[in-house]
């Protein structure tokens, strides 16, 4: 499937590469701070 090239995501290339590879393949790569119960409430 195709991902688009949203502006957001432009933005993020632009400020890094590899930034935007990670954005777009967010479901293979686990977040750090998923476990964090204050990020959790504090970020919905």
């Amino acid at each position: 499937m195709t991902e688009l090239l949203t502006k957001s995501l432009f933005t993020t290339a632009l400020e890094c590469p590899r930034k935007l590879y990670y954005a777009t393949h967010a479901e293979q790569y686990d977040d750090a701070n998923s476990d964090n119960d204050f990020l959790r409430y504090a970020c919905p």
